[in-house]
């Protein structure tokens, strides 16, 4: 079997079960869904009808049942909402707003993410982010780059673990 096709395999599971995890939804985690995409849509600063256009929901109710922690929204709501509410970082909204509507096919999508199929998360483009600014960076040869690359994981590692440590203790 190909690396990584048992993801796959789940993954295809997890969202042909969405909708009977939606309907199985613990009200605490829907209220905790709700409040999170209430604040993405009030951080904007767009009403709910606005929002429920531009992401071509049938009906604003959607939007507001989904804030009251009353619904579950589908997959493909979710999808189209985190286009609308993540106004810089659209990965990262649908990220979040999944974890919260659908946890199980979040941990999917982290799975496939690992192996390489998914695109990075809101950490790993901050990390790319600063690559991508440095416009120096783009000229070193690549043995330069893997040096420096060495470097930052040392540091990385260290800083990690002094920030687990200080924050735990």
């Amino acid at each position: 079997m190909l690396p990584g096709a048992e993801t796959v395999i789940s993954m295809a599971r997890t969202l042909s079960e969405a909708r009977q995890q939606q309907e199985h939804a613990e009200p605490a985690a829907l209220q905790q869904a709700g409040r999170l995409l209430r604040t993405m849509r009030e951080a904007l600063g767009i009403s709910v009808q606005a929002v429920a256009d531009a992401a071509r929901l049938r009906d604003p109710a959607l939007v507001e049942e989904a804030e009251r922690g009353k619904i579950a929204l589908s997959f493909d709501a979710v999808i189209r909402l985190a286009g609308i509410l993540g106004d810089r970082d659209p990965m990262g909204a649908a990220s979040r707003l999944l974890r919260a509507y659908h946890p199980e096919m979040s941990k999917t999508l982290d799975k496939l993410r690992t192996i390489g199929f998914v695109m990075p998360d809101a950490r790993e483009r901050a990390l790319l982010a600063i690559y991508r600014r440095n416009e120096a960076a783009h000229a070193i040869p690549d043995d330069d780059f893997d040096a420096i690359v060495d470097v930052l994981a040392s540091v990385f590692v260290r800083l990690v673990d002094f920030r687990t440590r200080t924050s735990s203790g």
